[in-house]
């Protein structure tokens, strides 16, 4: 028979059904089972707190697509405990009297698409695993049965009846999230099982974007990992939290170990080698490109590299050295890459090793003293050791400590069209030193120059 109540009839494990009132609190239509029940009912506060979970949980889905956010350490426990809700709300769903609506359908069904999502981000990492034996070996063991478990995990939510539930406790019976975790950790063990320490080795110069590509798929299984512990501590009853702090556990190490890597990479000077060999290909490849689109493109290609080490890139018109222009730098080699008349035109790389350790104080002060030589304060009148412009470098800068800092001094005339970016400087977009046009005296006249000071 149909009768109209206010309450959603599940069966509980002991056999007295528990109701729920439904969250928009309109009567439902259902069939009632010829039996007898003991009910409780799902005070409203009990289904806010049960909505409030699915939120929650979505809001960690959201976190771990942006890869960034996941892995939270020290919010980690209250949003796992959101996640060990959901699990508990799908136990109970899955006694519910056939036929019974489920007030929380539309919220589960939302975060089951969430999960799809990052589902299709994993399987797009692994259609860049082409380079090595080792990323094919690292899919099917670790990513392929995490995938399986976030699968089943979806038809929980999508479908919530025993039988999925059943199938998610197969899979995680054959794949514990703690037996993936301790083999992600033998992975990266040894470097010839590591896919980021043989993707980082097969470049000369190290780059950001496969150190990045490796860490988000190292934080995104982490993530998911206990993620799918949470889960299944709900919906499989697990009492207690024992393995759920082993993962915890095993995923700040990994986090700290990824940190060094990172570290030791930073400091990797191959990419320097590199360098000196892309500036002057680059240049004689690309004669009729436009100097402002070649200043742009090799600061593109310097901002791909993982290093510490901040640059300036300068292109102009070629002037004559020690007329027209002249640099000073204390390193050329180590710090410095030229190419000097090229098609009619000149270009530089300086590195400055040093710049990402100064402070904002220490850039506010170097700004002061080179906008202090702005008008007239440098001297560039004819006599011994005047009339060149790296005499003039040496006497009025670099003798007279004018600066606190002389890693790299650039002086050109200003009609030489002199192209400047900064690369690898993050938060200073005038790059690792600071630069202006300045009015230098010789004898009667006023005659313009760049000037460009940066820190070693």
């Amino acid at each position: 028979m149909a009768d109209t109540i206010d309450k959603v009839v599940l069966r509980s494990e002991h056999g007295a059904d528990k109701e729920f009132i439904p969250n928009d609190g309109e009567k439902l239509a259902v069939k009632i089972t010829q039996v007898k029940l003991r009910s409780t009912v799902l005070t409203p506060v009990q289904v806010d707190e049960a909505k409030a979970n699915i939120t929650n949980t979505i809001g960690i889905v959201d976190s771990i697509l942006e890869t960034e956010k996941a892995l939270a350490i020290p919010e980690l426990q209250n949003q796992l405990n959101a996640v060990q809700g959901v699990g508990d709300i799908i136990k109970g769903v899955t006694k519910m009297i056939p036929g019974a609506p489920n007030p929380m359908v539309e919220r589960l069904n939302e975060l089951e698409k969430k999960i799809e999502k990052l589902g299709e981000k994993m399987s797009a990492n692994f259609a860049e695993m082409k380079s090595f034996m080792t990323e094919v070996k690292f899919f099917m063991n670790i990513m392929s049965p995490t995938s399986t478990l976030m699968s089943c995990m979806r038809d929980c939510l999508k479908y919530p009846r025993q039988e999925s539930v059943l199938n998610f406790k197969r899979a995680y019976r054959q794949h514990s999230t703690l037996h993936l975790a301790y083999k992600l950790m033998t992975y990266l063990e040894k470097r010839a099982t590591n896919p980021l320490r043989m993707a980082m080795d097969a470049e000369k110069g190290k780059t950001k974007a496969t150190f990045k590509k490796w860490m988000d798929i190292f934080r995104q299984l982490l993530a998911q990992f206990l993620f799918l512990e949470a889960f299944a501590t709900g919906i499989l009853g697990i009492h207690g939290s024992y393995t759920l702090g082993l993962l915890i556990e095993r995923a700040t190490e990994v986090l700290v170990v990824i940190k060094e890597w990172k570290e030791e990479y930073l400091k990797d000077e191959q990419y320097w080698e590199e360098v000196k060999e892309f500036m002057p290909a680059f240049m004689n490849t690309n004669k009729a490109m436009k100097n402002d689109e070649k200043a742009k493109q090799i600061a593109a290609k310097l901002e791909t590299y993982l290093t510490n080490d901040a640059f300036y890139v300068l292109v102009s018109l070629y002037g004559t050295r020690f007329v027209d222009c002249d640099a000073h730098c204390n390193f050329f080699k180590e710090q410095l890459v030229e190419c000097w008349n090229i098609a009619g035109n000149t270009a530089f790389i300086y590195r400055s090793r040093e710049a990402h350790k100064k402070t904002e104080e220490e850039f506010k002060q170097l700004e002061k003293e080179v906008e202090a030589v702005r008008n007239n304060k440098l001297d560039y009148s004819g006599g011994i050791g005047r009339g060149t412009m790296h005499g003039m470098i040496k006497r009025d800068l670099v003798d007279s400590k004018l600066f606190s800092t002389d890693g790299f001094i650039y002086l050109i005339q200003a009609g030489r069209e002199l192209h400047i970016m900064s690369a690898n400087c993050p938060g200073h977009q005038w790059g690792p030193g600071w630069w202006i046009t300045a009015n230098m005296k010789q004898w009667a006249r006023v005659l313009p120059f760049k000037i460009l000071v940066a820190f070693y």
